[in-house]
C-alpha cells in the first residue's frame, strides 16, 4: 500500500489498523441484538399439493416474532452477486425460528427470506424486498 500523503508509513499504518478492526467486528457475535425487538409479522407458506394434476391453493401459517432489524453493510452487499445488489436487503435477528422462504412484512412492504444462519441463540436471516408498492 502506498498513498501520497508524505507520511506513507504512517498513514499506511492507520489504514491496516482500521480494515483489521472491521474485518474483526464482522466476526464478532451481536450482543443484546434483542433489547429494542420490534413486531414483525411472518407468512409461511405450506407445502403445494396437487389433485389429479392440478395445484391446489397452498395454506400458509401466519404467526408473530420479536426481531431486531437492522440494514445490509456496505461489505456484505459487495459480497452479494451483481444482480441482488441493487435490490433492498435487511438482516433479521431473532430467537424465533426463521426458515428460507418465509416472508415477513415490515412497515407495509413484504420481505423473502433468502437465507438463514445459526449464531448461538439468535437466528440471522438475510431478507430481500420482493415488492415495490406497499400493501
Amino acid at each position: 500500500m502506498s498513498c501520497d500523503c508524505g507520511k506513507c508509513s504512517d498513514c499506511c499504518t492507520r489504514i491496516r489498523q482500521n480494515e483489521s478492526t472491521v474485518n474483526r467486528s464482522l466476526l464478532k457475535p451481536p450482543v443484546q441484538l434483542l433489547r429494542h425487538g420490534e413486531k414483525l409479522c411472518v407468512d409461511r407458506p405450506g407445502e403445494r399439493k396437487f389433485v389429479k394434476g392440478r395445484a391446489e391453493n397452498r395454506i400458509c401459517e401466519t404467526f408473530e416474532i420479536t426481531a431486531n432489524v437492522q440494514p445490509v453493510t456496505g461489505f456484505e452487499l459487495l459480497q452479494m452477486p451483481e444482480g441482488e445488489r441493487e435490490r433492498q436487503h435487511i438482516d433479521i435477528w431473532t430467537r424465533c425460528p426463521i426458515k428460507v422462504r418465509d416472508v415477513v412484512q415490515r412497515d407495509c412492504y413484504r420481505y423473502e427470506v433468502h437465507w438463514v444462519e445459526q449464531w448461538g441463540p439468535y437466528n440471522k436471516a438475510r431478507a430481500r424486498l420482493t415488492d415495490v408498492d406497499p400493501l
